[in-house]
């Protein structure tokens, strides 16, 4: 679809384009993923670049100041949500982490597989049914969670500062009244105007046997925090598909708290930010993402 307006070069890391910039220079459209920040000093070799396509609805992997300062286009699923409301991934993911957190499942299998051990009663879980889920942010994927957890027999509460609700959650008047009564709480707000947004005070408001789940971004929480919170005992468990290093050299990971936290024995859940990482997503993404950037170029052209 690219090559229908234009030369395509594909690389599969960022070492690929570093060591190959002279034949690069004359690029004017870069199609990225996550795992790559994309710095100012990236921006430097690349000197005719003028638009990123990036099929993610979260722009925390791009240094936005410094590409707005250059007047280059930034095309991505943010606000596309008449076509989002299509895309289940990151809420079915969400899923699989409360279920893994309730059930412990992770710490049984690796008791099993890399332990050699089979002792079913160190790992008696939590059932769903009659529990109340408290779900952060009523947008797209705040949706679909509260429709699982509504088929799983949950009391779903929801809490949106753009004043959005859900079908069939009780809509809570402050995020401080969600995390009282919630013995599950989802987050699924945007990176945007929220970092910090979940705070120690917050955090420390939650009943104890609580899980916490973020398939967010997370610059929206306190890591520091949440983490400390595990380790003392004051939430029963956290499961995270993002983390604050996760740009960072990989060697850096285990400095993160949430990774000490999870290395130390608690339980904690870290995944690589795969929660939109479906093949059926990514490839529906992809596709509407060249069309929108297709879009973009026939409108440059008749303009110029």
């Amino acid at each position: 679809m690219y090559e229908s307006f234009g030369e395509v070069s594909l690389l599969n890391n960022i070492e690929q384009m570093e060591s190959s910039t002279a034949d690069l220079k004359d690029v004017e459209i870069v199609v990225v993923r996550l795992g790559i920040y994309w710095s100012a000093a990236l921006l430097q070799q690349l000197p005719r670049l003028r638009c990123i396509v990036t099929p993610t609805t979260g722009l925390t992997h791009i240094d936005m100041a410094a590409y707005e300062a250059k007047h280059i286009s930034i095309l991505s699923l943010k606000n596309e949500q008449a076509y989002l409301s299509s895309i289940p991934s990151t809420a079915e993911f969400t899923w699989s982490l409360l279920l893994a957190l309730s059930r412990n499942t992770v710490t049984a299998s690796n008791h099993t597989t890399q332990q050699g051990q089979w002792n079913r009663n160190l790992f008696i879980g939590h059932n769903l049914q009659g529990k109340t889920i408290g779900i952060i942010g009523a947008g797209r994927v705040g949706k679909q969670v509260a429709r699982f957890a509504q088929a799983f027999g949950m009391n779903v509460l929801a809490y949106d500062t753009a004043e959005e609700t859900i079908d069939n959650a009780i809509m809570q008047q402050s995020v401080e009244m969600l995390i009282r009564q919630s013995d599950i709480i989802s987050i699924h707000i945007p990176a945007e105007g929220n970092t910090g947004f979940i705070s120690a005070p917050l955090i420390e408001l939650s009943k104890p046997n609580a899980l916490w789940i973020n398939t967010s971004r997370a610059n929206v929480w306190n890591e520091e925090a949440i983490a400390a919170a595990i380790k003392t005992h004051q939430i029963a468990g956290i499961a995270t598909d993002v983390l604050s290093t996760e740009y960072l050299d990989t060697a850096l990971l285990k400095n993160n708290p949430l990774i000490k936290a999870a290395n130390e024995g608690f339980k904690v859940i870290v995944t690589p930010h795969i929660a939109g990482a479906t093949k059926e997503s990514m490839e529906s993404t992809e596709i509407f993402m060249a069309n929108k950037c297709a879009a973009w170029w026939k409108a440059v052209q008749n303009a110029t």
